[in-house]
């Protein structure tokens, strides 16, 4: 988008549009029968509303983000899309520190290794995990 057309979109957006895109919700705001118990459970944002945050937290899985995402495309009156959040403070399940810890300690041939032999392990395990959770689970 160009400048132009952002500063039309924003004088486009009432109000209630330009403050709903500042909340997150819960990943569970967007799963139907789920029952939320997060801190935005108070809020009891309609459809409509839930339409128009900004972001989300804590969704992991390819397949669901890109269905909320393609649902909240078309919901959206502006379709602005929704970004998805997560919180990885020690690491995003692995014991490996998280990349803002690595770009902190500004020593490059540690963000290689990291790269270059930890990611891909990290994304086996993960791959791995994922896996044996989808598998039904035997009695």
């Amino acid at each position: 988008m160009t400048r132009k057309q952002i500063e039309e979109l924003i004088a486009d957006m009432t109000l209630k549009e330009k403050v709903l895109q500042l909340v997150q919700v819960s990943g569970s705001a967007f799963e139907q029968d789920v029952e939320d118990t997060g801190t935005d459970t108070h809020l009891s944002l309609s459809t409509e509303n839930l339409a128009m945050v900004g972001s989300t937290l804590g969704i992991r899985k390819v397949e669901k983000l890109n269905q909320i995402q393609k649902s909240h495309l078309e919901q959206s009156p502006h379709r602005i899309p929704l970004l998805f959040m997560m919180d990885v403070i020690h690491g995003l399940r692995t014991v490996f520190p998280m990349p803002l810890a690595l770009g902190a300690t500004c020593k490059q041939e540690l963000l290689l290794f990291h790269i270059l032999i930890l990611r891909p392990l990290i994304l086996c395990i993960t791959k791995a995990e994922d896996q044996s959770e989808q598998r039904p689970q035997e009695q």
